[in-house]
């Protein structure tokens, strides 16, 4: 693959990008990244069998390097729209349970279904976008267990590092021998580490998705 232009003035975060794609402009600025092969191997490295190596390989030949990460991030854009609307569609009839803190945009997607519900855990109050919201039960931490068997989907907040880790009191329910086995569950990946965060287990881990 050809060699594509290297800047070494700082590029700021643009504002649609993943972790993925803003990882990977990160390289291209400190100069771990300086073709498409690279960028290629990188992305591979970062989500082992996903589709973002197999894409700028097929797709962004003889691109320089900043407009194959821009093709890239509005491909995994597009990509994750379309799980994003499949997933609402289907969760229509399922017993969705939504597990605060959530951003406004992961909570609009789930909260106006008709079998949603919210558990607060570990001391967060129910965020401003989520109050008043009719229709919305809210439980706490008391009918966790209760509320995670029921269970068809299961939305929270997660920070990825090579494994997942989430906050403790949600990590203590996400158990293979309480969920039911075909559970779905979906994180929002946040940039941060929170203190309160732990390792989840590796069969828990496997069943993760990122939205």
């Amino acid at each position: 693959m050809p060699k594509g232009p290297h800047h070494h003035h700082r590029r700021h975060h643009r504002p649609h990008d993943d972790r993925l794609t803003e990882t990977i402009r990160e390289l291209v600025d400190i100069g771990h990244i300086n073709d498409l092969d690279e960028l290629a191997r990188v992305a591979e490295e970062h989500e082992p069998g996903g589709e973002a190596a197999a894409y700028l390989t097929r797709e962004c030949q003889n691109l320089p390097l900043d407009l194959a990460i821009d093709q890239l991030a509005g491909y995994r854009r597009v990509l994750a729209y379309r799980r994003q609307q499949e997933l609402v569609t289907a969760a229509r009839e399922m017993v969705v349970l939504l597990v605060p803190p959530l951003p406004p945009h992961i909570c609009d997607l789930f909260a106006h279904l008709p079998k949603a519900v919210v558990l607060t855990l570990g001391g967060h109050d129910l965020p401003p976008h989520m109050r008043g919201r009719r229709g919305l039960t809210v439980y706490g931490p008391h009918e966790g267990r209760r509320l995670i068997k029921t269970a068809d989907l299961v939305v929270f907040d997660a920070y990825p590092n090579g494994t997942i880790h989430a906050r403790r009191e949600l990590a203590d329910l996400l158990d293979g021998q309480i969920l039911k086995p075909s559970a779905l569950l979906r994180a929002h990946m946040r940039p941060h580490l929170a203190p309160e965060d732990v390792e989840v287990d590796d069969d828990i881990r496997a069943r993760i998705v990122a939205i």
